[in-house]
């Protein structure tokens, strides 16, 4: 029966993803409220998440080196992450519809991250999630967790 749900679940979350399929959307570097154990997590996350967003077809991606490059040249604060306000200006710089950006922390034993997509135009957010793991081993699977909930 669990099992069941859990395959209805992420049928339902697909299909949600796929009305937003024609996005041309942009991930940028998560803001790390703390050290969860692993080295640069603001840069890694987003980076395994892009993969997994590509793997099952949720946005139009662009790429997101080049995406930060613009961002630093044009003074936008990474580490402050992109929010309602900031996600028209960086839309206007790079001709994108949407912004995926989010939040790292650790408090106790227990990781928390979330992302949210929002739409450059009006900074509405379209979508958002958060995953909740105590072993930094299940980063990846937790990640493809998080982009269906995207």
């Amino acid at each position: 029966m669990k099992q069941i749900l859990s395959v209805i679940f992420f049928i339902f979350l697909a299909i949600g993803a796929l009305s937003a399929q024609s996005l041309q959307t942009g991930v940028v570097q998560f803001e790390e409220k703390n050290d969860i154990g692993l080295d640069n997590a603001g840069v890694i996350v987003p980076e395994v998440l892009v993969s997994h967003l590509k793997n099952i077809g949720a946005y139009t991606l662009s790429e997101r080196v080049l995406l930060k490059k613009v961002l630093e040249e044009q003074s936008l604060q990474m580490s402050g992450m992109i929010d309602e306000d900031t996600a028209g200006e960086v839309g206007k710089l790079f001709g994108l519809e949407a912004i995926v950006t989010g939040s790292i922390m650790k408090i106790g034993e227990e990781i928390t991250i979330s992302g949210r997509v929002i739409k450059t135009e009006s900074g509405e957010i379209l979508a958002s999630g958060t995953i909740k793991f105590t072993d930094i081993g299940e980063l990846e699977e937790q990640l493809e967790k998080l982009a269906y909930l995207l």
